[in-house]
Protein backbone atom coordinates (compact mmCIF):
# COMPACT_ATOMS: atom_id res chain seq x y z
CA UNK A 1 0.00 0.00 0.00
CA UNK A 2 2.79 2.05 0.52
CA UNK A 3 4.33 1.86 -3.14
CA UNK A 4 0.25 2.57 -4.27
CA UNK A 5 0.43 5.80 -2.07
CA UNK A 6 3.72 7.40 -3.22
CA UNK A 7 2.17 6.63 -7.07
CA UNK A 8 -0.61 8.09 -6.71
CA UNK A 9 -2.06 9.48 -3.55
CA UNK A 10 -5.80 10.53 -4.68
CA UNK A 11 -5.99 7.44 -6.84
CA UNK A 12 -4.44 5.07 -4.10
CA UNK A 13 -7.15 7.04 -1.51
CA UNK A 14 -9.80 5.86 -3.83
CA UNK A 15 -8.42 1.84 -3.69
CA UNK A 16 -8.57 2.35 0.44
CA UNK A 17 -12.37 3.50 0.40
CA UNK A 18 -13.80 0.35 -1.49
CA UNK A 19 -10.85 -1.50 0.55
CA UNK A 20 -12.52 -0.39 3.69
CA UNK A 21 -16.40 -0.92 2.64
CA UNK A 22 -15.89 -4.90 1.61
CA UNK A 23 -13.78 -5.30 4.69
CA UNK A 24 -16.17 -3.47 6.94
CA UNK A 25 -19.37 -5.16 5.04
CA UNK A 26 -17.65 -8.56 5.48
CA UNK A 27 -16.99 -8.18 9.33
CA UNK A 28 -20.36 -6.93 10.33
CA UNK A 29 -21.87 -9.90 8.44
CA UNK A 30 -19.16 -12.45 10.35
CA UNK A 31 -19.30 -11.09 13.46
CA UNK A 32 -16.40 -9.01 13.46
CA UNK A 33 -15.50 -6.40 15.81
CA UNK A 34 -12.87 -3.70 14.22
CA UNK A 35 -10.62 -2.72 17.20
CA UNK A 36 -8.19 -1.11 15.17
CA UNK A 37 -7.14 0.38 11.93
CA UNK A 38 -3.75 1.13 11.16
CA UNK A 39 -3.01 2.63 7.62
CA UNK A 40 -4.97 -0.10 5.30
CA UNK A 41 -4.79 -2.52 8.39
CA UNK A 42 -7.72 -3.81 10.32
CA UNK A 43 -7.47 -5.33 13.49
CA UNK A 44 -9.98 -7.72 14.95
CA UNK A 45 -11.71 -10.12 16.82
CA UNK A 46 -14.37 -12.49 16.19
CA UNK A 47 -16.61 -15.12 18.84
CA UNK A 48 -15.09 -18.47 16.12
CA UNK A 49 -12.37 -19.58 14.21
CA UNK A 50 -15.29 -20.13 11.55
CA UNK A 51 -16.17 -16.42 11.72
CA UNK A 52 -12.85 -15.58 11.45
CA UNK A 53 -12.17 -17.86 8.47
CA UNK A 54 -15.22 -16.74 6.56
CA UNK A 55 -14.44 -12.73 7.08
CA UNK A 56 -11.55 -13.64 5.90
CA UNK A 57 -12.99 -15.27 2.26
CA UNK A 58 -15.59 -12.72 2.00
CA UNK A 59 -13.46 -10.10 2.15
CA UNK A 60 -10.92 -11.66 -0.49
CA UNK A 61 -13.99 -12.47 -2.68
CA UNK A 62 -15.23 -9.04 -2.59
CA UNK A 63 -12.04 -7.63 -3.29
CA UNK A 64 -12.32 -9.78 -6.27
CA UNK A 65 -15.45 -8.54 -7.25
CA UNK A 66 -14.86 -4.94 -7.25
CA UNK A 67 -14.83 -3.40 -10.44
CA UNK A 68 -11.70 -1.12 -10.37
CA UNK A 69 -10.83 1.08 -12.62
CA UNK A 70 -7.95 1.22 -15.73
CA UNK A 71 -6.09 3.64 -13.49
CA UNK A 72 -6.48 1.90 -10.33
CA UNK A 73 -5.80 -1.58 -11.98
CA UNK A 74 -2.26 0.46 -12.96
CA UNK A 75 -1.08 0.94 -9.24
CA UNK A 76 1.38 -0.63 -8.35
CA UNK A 77 0.18 -4.61 -6.92
CA UNK A 78 -2.79 -3.75 -8.04
CA UNK A 79 -2.40 -5.17 -11.99
CA UNK A 80 -4.45 -8.64 -13.29
CA UNK A 81 -2.70 -11.59 -12.73
CA UNK A 82 -3.53 -15.16 -13.43
CA UNK A 83 -2.34 -18.92 -11.82
CA UNK A 84 0.78 -20.62 -13.30
CA UNK A 85 0.47 -24.15 -14.71
CA UNK A 86 0.34 -26.61 -11.86
CA UNK A 87 -0.92 -24.31 -9.05
CA UNK A 88 -3.45 -26.38 -6.78
CA UNK A 89 -6.72 -23.51 -7.67
CA UNK A 90 -6.68 -21.59 -10.95
CA UNK A 91 -7.14 -18.18 -10.31
CA UNK A 92 -7.21 -15.05 -12.26
CA UNK A 93 -7.89 -11.41 -10.06
CA UNK A 94 -7.03 -8.05 -10.18
CA UNK A 95 -6.97 -4.93 -7.75
CA UNK A 96 -5.23 -4.75 -4.28
CA UNK A 97 -3.79 -7.98 -3.20
CA UNK A 98 -4.97 -8.12 0.57
CA UNK A 99 -2.63 -10.17 3.23
CA UNK A 100 -4.60 -11.93 5.89
CA UNK A 101 -3.60 -13.77 9.24
CA UNK A 102 -5.60 -15.74 11.97
CA UNK A 103 -4.79 -16.85 15.04
CA UNK A 104 -6.51 -18.43 17.97
CA UNK A 105 -6.20 -17.01 21.33
CA UNK A 106 -8.90 -16.58 24.54
CA UNK A 107 -9.23 -14.40 27.05
CA UNK A 108 -10.25 -17.28 29.55
CA UNK A 109 -8.26 -20.76 29.86
CA UNK A 110 -7.98 -23.74 27.76
CA UNK A 111 -11.29 -23.86 25.12
CA UNK A 112 -12.70 -27.11 24.47
CA UNK A 113 -13.68 -27.96 20.93
CA UNK A 114 -16.21 -31.13 20.35
CA UNK A 115 -16.74 -31.59 16.42
CA UNK A 116 -19.80 -33.04 14.73
CA UNK A 117 -18.76 -37.12 15.38
CA UNK A 118 -18.55 -35.75 19.31
CA UNK A 119 -14.80 -36.00 19.89
CA UNK A 120 -13.08 -33.40 21.47
CA UNK A 121 -10.09 -31.43 21.58
CA UNK A 122 -8.16 -28.90 24.57
CA UNK A 123 -6.42 -26.17 23.18
CA UNK A 124 -4.17 -24.30 25.44
CA UNK A 125 -4.65 -20.83 23.74
CA UNK A 126 -2.65 -17.55 24.08
CA UNK A 127 -4.27 -14.99 25.99
CA UNK A 128 -5.07 -11.43 25.36
CA UNK A 129 -6.85 -8.63 27.28
CA UNK A 130 -9.39 -6.41 26.65
CA UNK A 131 -9.71 -3.14 27.85
CA UNK A 132 -12.06 0.10 27.33
CA UNK A 133 -9.66 3.33 25.63
CA UNK A 134 -10.93 6.14 27.11
CA UNK A 135 -8.39 8.41 24.86
CA UNK A 136 -10.41 6.73 21.62
CA UNK A 137 -13.95 7.31 23.47
CA UNK A 138 -14.46 4.40 25.43
CA UNK A 139 -13.77 2.11 22.53
CA UNK A 140 -12.56 -1.47 23.42
CA UNK A 141 -9.18 -2.54 22.44
CA UNK A 142 -7.24 -5.75 22.47
CA UNK A 143 -3.41 -6.49 23.12
CA UNK A 144 -1.13 -9.11 24.12
CA UNK A 145 1.20 -11.59 22.91
CA UNK A 146 -2.19 -13.23 20.76
CA UNK A 147 -2.61 -9.70 19.19
CA UNK A 148 1.05 -9.13 17.76
CA UNK A 149 1.37 -12.69 16.54
CA UNK A 150 -1.70 -12.42 14.79
CA UNK A 151 -0.36 -8.82 13.20
CA UNK A 152 3.05 -11.20 12.60
CA UNK A 153 1.18 -13.90 10.77
CA UNK A 154 -0.80 -11.56 8.47
CA UNK A 155 2.52 -10.13 7.51
CA UNK A 156 4.21 -12.87 6.57
CA UNK A 157 1.28 -13.25 4.12
CA UNK A 158 1.39 -12.53 0.10
CA UNK A 159 -0.79 -10.58 -1.16
CA UNK A 160 -4.51 -12.71 -1.85
CA UNK A 161 -3.27 -14.96 0.80
CA UNK A 162 -4.88 -16.27 4.17
CA UNK A 163 -2.30 -17.61 6.70
CA UNK A 164 -3.65 -19.30 10.09
CA UNK A 165 -1.63 -20.45 12.61
CA UNK A 166 -1.23 -24.35 13.45
CA UNK A 167 -3.81 -23.87 16.31
CA UNK A 168 -6.37 -22.45 13.91
CA UNK A 169 -5.82 -24.42 11.30
CA UNK A 170 -6.83 -26.97 13.95
CA UNK A 171 -9.35 -25.66 15.49
CA UNK A 172 -11.05 -24.85 11.58
CA UNK A 173 -10.86 -28.54 10.45
CA UNK A 174 -12.66 -29.58 13.48
CA UNK A 175 -15.83 -27.37 13.53
CA UNK A 176 -15.60 -26.48 9.79
CA UNK A 177 -18.60 -28.17 8.05
CA UNK A 178 -18.99 -30.30 4.45
CA UNK A 179 -20.23 -26.70 2.87
CA UNK A 180 -17.18 -24.57 3.43
CA UNK A 181 -15.45 -24.10 -0.02
CA UNK A 182 -11.97 -23.34 2.16
CA UNK A 183 -9.02 -25.36 1.41
CA UNK A 184 -6.00 -25.78 3.82
CA UNK A 185 -2.66 -26.22 2.22
CA UNK A 186 -0.12 -26.87 5.06
CA UNK A 187 2.92 -24.45 4.60
CA UNK A 188 5.07 -25.83 6.71
CA UNK A 189 6.22 -24.56 10.47
CA UNK A 190 7.90 -21.19 10.70
CA UNK A 191 9.39 -19.72 13.68
CA UNK A 192 8.76 -16.09 13.95
CA UNK A 193 11.28 -14.05 16.34
CA UNK A 194 10.56 -10.84 16.32
CA UNK A 195 7.06 -11.08 18.33
CA UNK A 196 7.39 -7.22 20.12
Amino acid sequence: STAMAAANAELYQEVQDKHDECLSSAALSNNGYIFATQGDAFELVFPTIRDAVMFCLESQEALLRTKWSAEALSLPSCGAQESRDGDQAPFAFAGPRVRMGIHAASLDAPVILADMAGNTSAWSLQQFTRSQDEAAGGRVVYNGPAVIMTRVLSDSAAGGQIVLSDTAAAMFGACRSAGTFAVLEDLGLFQFTDLT
